[in-house]
């Protein structure tokens, strides 16, 4: 029987923290100012447990959402795999650069496409 129970060692575990951390110390826009999300998710439990008390008959928790940026969306996967090296380096994408590109591209993983990179992916 499976009991999702993952064991980390102490350095990756203190990694995963970290990242956590920074993650929940963004920035984002609630009630027309900037809280942490850790903030957001403190004054949104407040708010479900005035409801459950009956102080509070709405609760929203549509908002804030989450801006989450995606650069790896099909259409830009079938660009990259379609692009050859000459091309790509016509537009001053480095062979290796592409390579690595197009191999997680053909394994359908995420990717991250660097600013330049995407700026010269568009002028393709």
């Amino acid at each position: 029987m499976d009991n999702y129970v993952l064991r980390l060692r102490p350095e990756a575990a203190r990694k995963f923290i970290d990242a956590l951390r920074i993650r929940f110390n963004a920035p984002v826009r609630y009630a027309g100012k900037l809280y942490s999300w850790d903030t957001v998710i403190r004054l949104e439990a407040q708010e479900l447990a005035n409801h459950a008390l009956g102080k509070r008959i709405d609760l929203d928790f549509s908002k804030p959402k989450p801006a989450l940026h995606r650069t790896d969306s099909e259409a830009v996967r079938s660009q990259i795999m379609s692009l050859t090296t000459t091309e790509a380096r016509r537009h001053g994408i480095r062979r290796n650069t592409l390579w690595h590109l197009q191999q997680r591209a053909r394994e359908h993983k995420t990717f991250k496409i660097y600013s330049k990179v995407e700026r010269k992916l568009s002028q393709t």
